[in-house]
């Protein structure tokens, strides 16, 4: 089996090497082989230097939203023919060991897509995040019929043979439209606990106006809904 690991990066140099070494070892203890694509999202800092340990380190120019970070990861993963796909951040806050968790289902063929859930476990999120994250949830429940508990988790491992089926199209929210084109095939989508780790250094770079980003995302959902009822 082949994963490939698709870590975007914007100004994460104090964690982004330990991120990358911790996921080899893991999947190394797996007996799967990991092709690690790092996507640096025009960082300021010295992040690009700490990828060296990536197989392949992609150096944007000029920065982009983190949806179209994913989209060039998908483009370039199509090459390596993976097994798997995963979504993993750089900033330390996902534990790598957790990945053994998010694996199994998939391995055993007992899911196709499987997310790390913050919520099935006690975390150190704050009280604003925490509820943007239950009421874009509510909403993809309502959309997919499905009783998730974090769709915005970036933590996840997807069969690529599910992921290469859907087209991602939105600018602000990958997560949930992951969630909402594979389940309208029909896969097979599981949550499992994960520890989020509290943040060390630096603060999120995709939430900076959190009343702003909640209407995009809002607005990108109900876009993608509406393909899904008349496609």
């Amino acid at each position: 089996m082949r994963a490939v690991v698709i870590i975007p990066c914007l100004n994460e140099e104090k964690t982004v090497g330990k991120v990358i070494a911790n996921v080899r070892k893991v999947f190394k203890r797996l007996k799967i082989e990991s092709i690690i694509i790092s996507i640096d999202d025009a960082s300021s800092d010295d992040s690009i230097k700490q990828m060296q340990g990536s197989n392949e380190i992609v150096n944007l120019k000029n920065k982009v939203k983190l949806a179209e970070v994913i989209r060039i990861g998908l483009k370039h993963a199509a090459r390596y023919n993976p097994d798997i796909i995963v979504h993993i951040d750089a900033d330390g806050q996902h534990n790598p060991e957790d990945l053994i968790k998010l694996v199994k289902p998939i391995l055993r063929d007992k899911a196709d897509f499987v997310i790390g859930s913050r919520f099935l476990k006690k975390n150190n999120m704050n009280i604003e995040r925490k509820i943007g994250n239950v009421f874009f949830t509510s909403i993809v429940n309502l959309i997919t019929g499905l009783k998730l508990t974090d769709t915005q988790s970036g933590f996840r491992v997807i069969n690529y043979d599910c992921i290469k089926r859907i087209k991602l199209t939105s600018k602000y929210t990958y997560t949930q439209e992951e969630i909402i084109r594979t389940s309208n095939f029909g896969y097979r989508i599981k949550e499992v606990p994960i520890n989020l780790r509290k943040r060390k250094y630096g603060k999120s770079k995709v939430i900076t106006s959190p009343i702003k980003y909640g209407v995009l995302v809002l607005l990108d959902i109900v876009k993608i809904a509406l393909t899904r009822l008349f496609n």
